[in-house]
């Protein structure tokens, strides 16, 4: 319904995530905060799955979008810009003492 969530995720809606993701790498490097920063996202496959039913096949364009952010973020770690770590790897980093 209106208002709601989007059926599927498009472009726009990674578009606006990238806008998040651009801000956080500025920060990161303009400011250069002594703490470790980790930035990440959460998806579900309802998301890709017309009528959030997820046993529907994916919606082919919608994983596509997801494609062209994840490449997005991909040209990023190619330019040195982010280092994927797993979960523990970010809280050993941030967390040295523990």
């Amino acid at each position: 319904g209106e208002g709601g969530p989007p059926d599927v995720l498009a472009d726009a809606h990674f578009d606006q995530l990238r806008g998040y993701f651009d801000g956080a790498l500025q920060y990161a490097e303009q400011e250069r905060p002594e703490r470790v920063m980790v930035w990440g996202f959460v998806t579900h496959i309802t998301e890709y799955a017309p009528g959030g039913k997820g046993e529907s096949p994916p919606d082919p364009e919608a994983l596509a979008a997801l494609d062209r952010f994840l490449a997005y973020v991909d040209a990023k770690r190619a330019e040195g810009r982010v280092v994927y770590v797993t979960a523990s790897e970010a809280a050993d980093l941030a967390y040295p003492e523990r």
